[in-house]
């Protein structure tokens, strides 16, 4: 019998989700090194003005933001977002402007070594065993980095109420059906209010106190207290 818990961790029978459906390869070990030198002295600075104001040697150095449209080019398709996040993790794409061949060597062959076999996310059984290794600060037995950022199932990658909107500023899951009435919802808050017509136009008919301060409860001398 399924057996259900929270936020993904789901066991169907014996075993689980996660053991299951173990972390895929990204196949990034696959490109040959030759590809990637190639691709490098493509994207390095060369013998431009660039290189001479960075007082750098252009033909082993090439812009950090390049790495990742080397990757692309290299596996001949647009990245998906588990590369994204693995080229970003093994290459410092933050600290400095230029990335050398030695480091851009280096971080190839770190990345490939986890390309091959990386590590399962996650290995719990149920909400209750997650939230107790939460509690109790039990630490994973591997190094973070090693588990590439992607989705564990196919579920995951793309939710069941995929229709989004956002309505006064608070995002709700709607169907396709709901779309036009979450239109008008969304135009009639954002509509400018007018007039109500069951209130009479103009001033209250007939006087509200008397000027001269008399019987009126409104009047100066029954706030004063004067009798």
């Amino acid at each position: 019998m399924a057996q259900t818990t929270f936020f993904g961790l789901t066991s169907y029978g014996a075993g689980t989700a996660y053991d299951k459906t173990r972390a895929q390869p990204l196949h990034l070990h696959e490109i040959p090194d030759d590809l990637f030198l190639q691709l490098f002295r493509k994207h390095a600075l060369g013998q431009s003005e660039l290189a001479s104001i960075l007082e750098v040697d252009g033909a082993t150095t090439m812009l950090t933001k390049d790495v990742l449209k080397l990757f692309q080019e290299a596996a001949g398709r647009k990245a998906s977002v588990a590369e994204v996040n693995a080229v970003q993790t093994y290459f410092d794409t933050e600290t400095s402007a230029t990335i050398s061949l030695a480091t851009f060597s280096k971080s190839l062959a770190d990345l490939k070594a986890v390309s091959i076999a990386p590590q399962s996310s996650a290995s719990c059984i149920s909400y209750s065993k997650y939230n107790d290794d939460k509690t109790r600060h039990h630490r994973v037995e591997y190094d973070p980095q090693s588990s590439f950022n992607s989705p564990v199932t196919t579920q995951q990658l793309k939710p069941t109420h995929d229709g989004q909107v956002k309505v006064l500023g608070l995002q709700t899951n709607f169907t396709d059906s709901n779309a036009a009435d979450t239109d008008a919802v969304a135009e009639s808050h954002h509509a400018t209010p007018g007039p109500d017509p069951s209130l009479p136009e103009g001033p209250p008919e007939g006087p509200v106190g008397d000027s001269d301060g008399g019987d009126s409860p409104c009047s100066s001398a029954s706030l004063s207290g004067a009798t």
